[in-house]
């Protein structure tokens, strides 16, 4: 399957997203859960890590041992809104492909909203 990677503000990117998962996932828009940040935060430790990027909720957990940065890395930002500290790294294809096996769910339409967006941020979106 052939991956192509663009560059997207991060309100197109999770747009699209959404998009994809609505038109190819697994999951039906039935499945698709979603969360508020109230919500989020509180999986905050190793017992339960949960991660916001791009407006996708990521169940981290399972994977804190494997993260080649180690599990602080992670920990650091469980609970919390994560897409600036996840963009400033250079994570491979093969990571960002790797990361939608944790996904959960998209942060709610209300707290997108609300979230505050940084100007001119974009994100790399690996599409397959």
């Amino acid at each position: 399957m052939k991956k192509h990677l663009l560059l997207l503000s991060d309100s197109d990117c999770s747009r699209f997203r959404s998009d994809r998962l609505k038109e190819n996932s697994n999951m039906s828009e039935e499945k698709m859960k979603t969360f508020t940040l109230k919500e989020i935060a509180e999986h905050s430790n190793s017992d339960s890590a949960w991660v916001l990027i791009n407006d996708g909720v990521y169940d981290v957990t399972k994977f804190l041992d494997e993260h080649p940065g180690g599990p602080e890395t992670l920990l650091d930002w469980a609970g919390k809104e994560a897409t600036e500290a996840f963009e400033d790294v250079a994570h491979s294809v093969d990571a960002r492909t790797l990361m939608e096996n944790y996904k959960i769910g998209e942060l709610s339409e209300e707290d997108q909203k609300e979230k505050p967006k940084a100007n001119g941020s974009s994100s790399w979106c690996v599409l397959q």
